[in-house]
């Protein structure tokens, strides 16, 4: 079985490593991440990358 995880991620580069860590560790299925960077203005897109995740990167932070 293969699963996809969706990390929204918004300054996010303190927690970012730890969260992937987690999801790997936890998970007996094949695991794609993706990191959602909302106005990407810190290290979050570029740590995730390096962890091997999709990033996927939005000009403006999409929640209220």
């Amino acid at each position: 079985m293969r699963c996809v995880a969706v990390i929204p991620a918004h300054r996010a580069e303190r927690t970012v490593e730890n969260t992937i860590h987690a999801l790997r560790a936890d998970s007996e299925a094949a695991l794609d991440r993706i990191v959602v960077v909302a106005s990407p203005s810190d290290a979050t897109a570029a740590i995730a990358e390096k962890l091997g995740a999709e990033v996927v990167r939005t000009p403006v932070r999409l929640s209220a």
